[in-house]
C-alpha cells in the first residue's frame, strides 16, 4: 500500500523486493527521459515562435507539448538503498578477537568457550531467549566481566557496541543539531545527507531527539557509530522496533560495511541477509556450535535433518577456532596447506565425523563376527553357544545395517561434495 493505491506482487517477500526496485527504476528513467523531452520542446518554442518562418515549427511543438500524457513523478522508495562501501577508518588486526576457555554469563554461565573471529567476517549469534547471547556479546565488548578464561582483542580493533539501552538517549537538540555537534567539521550539506541515508528527510531533522521513537532513537545511534569508521560492530538485536523499510535501509549498509559484525538478532530475513556464517548457541547446556555459511544455507540443512540440528551440520566453536588456526598458518610454513572455502571445510568436517562413526560400526561389526566364530572347548560351552547364538546373529545383523547406513551417509555426502564442485566449476552435473 502506497500513494493511495494497492499494487500486487507476484512471489515472496524477496521477489516483491528485486521487482519494486526494478519498477522504481523504469519508472524514474521514463520519467527523466520524459522530462528531458519536454525541455527540449519548451526551448524550441521560446527559439522560434517570434520568427516569421518558423512559427508553424513552433505552433507544431506547441501542439506535441499539449498532447503529450505526462508520466506521473516516480515517489521515493521507502527505504534508502545502500550500495557504496562503507570503508572503517582503519581496518585492525587480523584477529579482531581470541578467547579461549571462556566462561561467562550470570546462575548459568556459558563454559569452555574457545573462538577466534576473523577480519571482515560477519557473524550472526542466534538461539532462544535465556542461552547466554547477550552475555556473550557484552562480554566481548567488555561491559560485563568474564568469570573465568583468555579474552583478547586484536591490535588496532576500533569497537563499537550498540543495544537497546544504546538507543534509550534523551535530548533537546533537534536530529541535526544533535548529529551536527557530534561532528562538528561536516558542512550542513554533509549532515543532511548522511541523516538521509538513515532515512531522516526534511522535518525529520527539526524533531527533538527526545520525541523520536525507539526505531528511530535507533537508527540515529547507528549514524554516529558508523560516521565514526569503527572497524568491529557488536550489535545486539538491532532492527528491533523497526518498521520493514527501516530494516530494509540497515540490511544494505550492514552488507556494503567492510568492516567486523558480530550480532544477535530473531529475525531470521535479516539473518540471511547480513550474516555469512552463524554461532548457534542450545537450549540446554552446552558447546555453542559455529556454522559455517549463511542462514538460507543453515536452514535448508536443518530441514533436512528431520529431528533438530544433526551434529553433521555444526561443528564446536572450540573446533572451528582450531580450524581457523590452520588456515591463518602462512603458506611458507605450510607447504602444501592452502587456504580452504568455507563450503570445503564443511565438507571436510562432516567426513571426519562420518569417518568416526564408520570405525565405529566397523568394529562392533568384526566383533560379533569373531564371537560367532569362537570355538567352544567344551560339550557344555557348546550347547550354551547354540543357545546365545541367535541373539549374537541378530546383534551382528544391526550392527551389519548400521554399518551400511553410515556407508550409505558417506557415499551420499560424497556425490553432495562432486555436485558442489561441479556447480562452482561449470561441469556438466550428469557426468558425476
Amino acid at each position: 500500500m502506497a500513494n493511495g493505491k494497492v499494487t500486487r506482487y507476484a512471489g515472496g517477500y524477496t521477489a516483491y523486493r528485486e521487482e519494486k526496485t526494478k519498477k522504481l527504476a523504469r519508472e524514474k528513467k521514463a520519467y527523466e527521459e520524459q522530462q528531458a523531452e519536454l525541455d527540449r520542446l519548451s526551448r524550441l518554442i521560446v527559439q522560434f515562435r517570434n520568427k516569421p518562418r518558423k512559427a508553424a515549427f513552433a505552433r507544431s511543438r506547441e501542439s506535441i507539448l499539449k498532447r503529450m500524457e505526462l508520466a506521473p513523478k516516480p515517489e521515493a522508495d521507502d527505504a534508502v538503498i545502500h550500495t557504496e562501501e562503507i570503508v572503517p577508518e582503519r581496518p585492525g588486526a587480523r584477529w579482531v578477537f581470541v578467547c579461549k576457555d571462556l566462561t561467562i554469563g550470570y546462575d548459568a554461565p556459558l563454559k569452555d568457550l574457545t573462538f577466534r573471529l576473523r577480519r571482515g567476517q560477519k557473524i550472526g549469534v542466534l538461539g532462544p531467549n535465556g542461552t547466554g547471547k547477550t552475555a556473550f556479546v557484552r562480554t566481548i565488548a567488555r561491559l560485563l566481566p568474564a568469570l573465568s578464561g583468555d579474552l583478547r582483542i586484536g591490535e588496532h580493533v576500533d569497537m563499537a557496541y550498540l543495544d537497546q539501552l544504546s538507543a534509550r538517549i534523551t535530548s533537546d537538540l533537534t536530529v541535526f543539531d544533535w548529529f551536527h555537534s557530534a561532528f562538528p567539521a561536516l558542512t550542513g550539506k554533509e549532515v543532511r545527507q548522511t541523516l538521509a541515508g538513515f532515512l531522516f528527510f526534511g522535518q525529520d531533522m527539526g524533531k527533538k531527539v527526545s520525541d523520536l521513537s525507539g526505531g528511530e532513537k535507533m537508527r540515529l545511534c547507528l549514524a554516529k557509530i558508523l560516521q565514526e569508521r569503527p572497524n568491529f560492530l557488536i550489535l545486539d538485536e538491532p532492527t528491533n522496533n523497526m518498521d520493514i523499510p527501516a530494516k530494509e535501509t540497515l540490511e544494505s549498509i550492514f552488507r556494503q560495511y567492510q568492516g567486523t559484525i558480530l550480532f544477535v538478532s530473531h529475525d531470521r530475513y535479516f539473518l540471511s541477509r547480513v550474516a555469512d556464517a552463524l554461532l548457534l548457541f542450545p537450549k540446554d547446556s552446552g558447546k555453542i556450535l559455529y556454522y559455517p555459511s549463511d542462514y538460507t544455507h543453515y536452514e535448508e540443512r536443518k530441514k533436512k535433518a528431520d529431528a533438530g540440528l544433526s551434529p553433521d551440520l555444526a561443528r564446536s566453536a572450540e573446533n572451528q577456532a582450531l580450524i581457523e588456526t590452520l588456515r591463518s598458518v602462512p603458506k611458507k610454513e605450510t607447504g602444501m596447506l592452502r587456504q580452504i572455502p568455507e563450503e570445503e571445510q564443511a565438507f571436510d568436517w562432516r567426513f571426519s565425523l562420518l569417518a568416526e562413526k564408520r570405525r565405529g560400526a566397523e568394529d562392533a561389526f568384526f566383533r560379533d563376527c569373531e564371537d560367532l566364530s569362537a570355538l567352544p572347548e567344551s560339550e557344555e560351552a557348546w550347547e550354551n553357544a547354540l543357545a546365545e547364538r541367535p541373539a549374537l546373529q541378530k546383534k551382528r545383523e544391526a550392527d551389519r545395517a548400521a554399518w551400511t547406513e553410515v556407508l550409505l551417509s558417506w557415499y551420499d555426502l560424497y556425490l553432495e561434495r562432486e555436485a558442489f564442485r561441479a556447480g562452482r566449476a561449470g561441469r556438466d552435473l550428469t557426468q558425476i
